[in-house]
């Protein structure tokens, strides 16, 4: 993971609207099809960067998703995907191998540490990274 923490510009925290083509109903298909079609990946709204994130505890931080102001979820990188470098290790190996590889500047999500919630228009979303930042987004 040294190698490509190292190459990572920046790390900041951030929501994911997720956007997925399946009607949720019950021919809703099997997760291994949901992953293929891109795991509902949708619009990501980023916070400003974690300074100095190489150094600081990022697994163990506790996140909180609120949903217009109640706790909705609760997480962590530690809990979900051990830390944001692993699911990013495995994305730049697997790229490598195939010979995409990844470019300069090019905005990568780690995965969710609080779990997809499906949005009513009109709510708003604030994931809560404690001292690592918040971010927010509301939905329409």
């Amino acid at each position: 993971m040294g190698e490509v923490g190292d190459a990572v510009a920046s790390l900041h925290p951030g929501i994911e609207l997720a956007e997925c083509r399946f009607v949720h109903d019950a021919a809703f298909p099997a997760m291994p099809a949901i992953v293929a079609d891109g795991s509902g990946s949708g619009t990501i709204v980023l916070g400003e960067p974690i300074t100095d994130w190489r150094n600081r505890d990022i697994a163990n931080q506790d996140v909180i998703l609120n949903c217009n102001g109640a706790e909705r979820r609760r997480g962590s990188a530690a809990e979900a995907i051990d830390h944001p470098l692993v699911p990013l290790t495995w994305l730049t190996n697997e790229l490598s191998r195939t010979g995409i590889g990844l470019k300069t500047g090019q905005t990568i999500s780690t995965g969710t540490l609080t779990g997809m919630l499906r949005p009513k228009a009109g709510e708003t979303y604030i994931a809560d990274f404690g001292p690592l930042g918040s971010v927010s987004a509301t939905y329409s």
